[in-house]
């Protein structure tokens, strides 16, 4: 009975993946934009990257869509807010980069009868692995569906594939994005840590200076222990870079300071903690001796007790 049940969900998968499929070529269009939405000598080769891609590698093709195929049932059986497909697509290599960009903007699956959450895996699966690939020529779709989206986990998987690509135009641009205010803030905030840049940690730097809005704050503060993460800094995509001395020690400087700054506010406070771990600078310890000079007594002693904290976390790294 189980195996029945099993080879029925698995058909009626594959029919609605069938009919989505039908669906979205009566009406070419991706799965996020239209191909009118992009700039026209841009689509142009875009279009004809994708038609030589699909000549020589169409295996790639199919293997996308066997992914996407997947989705209504990895959302049937999901067991946090959203099933993931962004690393089964990463994982196709960068055979995949063309035929995950038709189907996000020039030739996708309609929504048919998807539900909210599989499409919403669907489209942040696509947006999220094309980021992976860390490859330009992705910049202008990824552009335009955060111009465009107004949907907040859209928006943010637009702006963190943006910050994986690291261009130094985008870095520029994610990080006055984060520190304007308006509805699309905080989702680049929530985005910008893959965004490894000497840019993004002064930006980021700053905009705590500036004493923005509590969950603004929040989110600022865990940026901050994302852009400097040491362990993303042993990576070869990040390391090649050779910002890494720079962002974590700019990292650490601005969340000494941020823990100092909300020190009263537990949330906070342990937040900028678990950041400074996470970027384990080693120029900290003597960050938070320079933050003890005119502290109060219950500063200065959070103070003793973070050192005592990062040095021993430290130690047994």
């Amino acid at each position: 009975m189980k195996t029945n049940k099993l080879v029925i969900s698995t058909l009626a998968a594959a029919l609605l993946w069938g009919a989505t499929l039908a669906s979205a070529h009566a009406a070419p269009r991706g799965a996020v934009l239209s191909p009118s939405d992009l700039e026209a000598s841009y689509r142009t080769a875009l279009v004809e990257r994708i038609g030589k891609a699909r000549a020589e590698r169409p295996a790639a093709f199919r293997n996308v869509d066997d992914v996407l195929s997947a989705v209504p049932e990895l959302d049937r059986r999901k067991r946090g807010r959203f099933a993931t497909i962004s690393r089964e697509l990463a994982a196709l290599g960068p055979d995949a980069l063309m035929p995950m960009l038709e189907r996000l903007a020039v030739d996708g699956p309609a929504r048919g009868k998807l539900t909210d959450t599989a499409w919403l895996t669907l489209r942040m699966g696509l947006i999220e692995a094309v980021g992976m690939r860390r490859d330009p020529v992705a910049v202008p779709v990824l552009w335009k569906i955060y111009e465009q989206e107004s949907e907040y986990y859209v928006v943010r998987s637009a702006a963190e594939a943006l910050g994986r690509i690291g261009t130094d135009d985008a870095a520029a641009a994610l990080i006055k994005l984060a520190r304007t205010r308006g509805p699309k803030q905080l989702a680049v905030l929530s985005a910008i840590g893959d965004c490894r840049r000497t840019v993004v940690a002064r930006g980021l730097e700053e905009f705590l200076r500036s004493s923005p809005e509590y969950e603004a704050t929040r989110l600022a503060i865990r940026a901050l222990g994302d852009v400097g993460n040491s362990w993303a800094w042993e990576t070869p995509a990040v390391k090649k870079t050779g910002e890494g001395a720079v962002v974590r020690s700019t990292a650490a400087k601005a969340l000494v300071d941020a823990f100092a700054r909300h020190h009263r506010d537990e949330v906070l406070r342990i937040a900028a903690q678990k950041a400074l771990l996470v970027v384990a600078d080693p120029a900290t310890p003597g960050m938070i001796e320079a933050a003890k000079s005119g502290a109060d007594p219950r500063l200065a002693a959070r103070l003793d007790q973070l050192k005592l904290k990062f040095v021993s976390y430290t130690t047994k790294k």
